[in-house]
């Protein structure tokens, strides 16, 4: 770090793009993840913190907003740490997860049932995320 800039130096050996630096350095993404029953099956609710809210909306990630990387990085860290925090990883959890990050990144929290059947479309026809 020099005054307030700070840089990231990557070694180029072994390397696959994208390079992607970690904009976020490591702070919390999902505040909590709560279920309940719908349909006799879990519905899950995923609470972003500010700074995760922030960041799926691409706000403070460099170089100017960016929502396609705060998407990413919601799809990626995110995902992650909402398992970690008990959000099942049935298929349709996943893609509704995804296509939230994408199309609903201004919703917080994020419904997820797991009742609903999966969408391999979602990309290309999400539905609201919830189909």
């Amino acid at each position: 770090m020099k005054g307030s800039t700070l840089s990231q130096i990557v070694e180029h050996t072994g390397f696959e793009y994208p390079v992607v630096a970690d904009p976020y350095v490591g702070k919390s993404l999902i505040s909590s993840v709560t279920s309940a029953s719908e349909k006799g099956q879990p519905r899950y609710s995923v609470t972003k913190s500010t700074f995760g809210h922030s960041v799926s909306l691409g706000y403070g990630l460099g170089g100017g907003d960016d929502p396609l990387l705060g998407a990413q990085i919601m799809r990626d860290q995110g995902w992650k740490e909402a398992v970690s925090k008990g959000l099942g990883t049935a298929t349709t959890i996943r893609q509704q997860y995804d296509c939230h990050t994408v199309y609903a990144a201004a919703k917080n929290p994020w419904n997820l049932e797991r009742w609903r059947g999966t969408n391999d479309w979602w990309g290309v026809n999400p539905q609201l995320c919830n189909w």
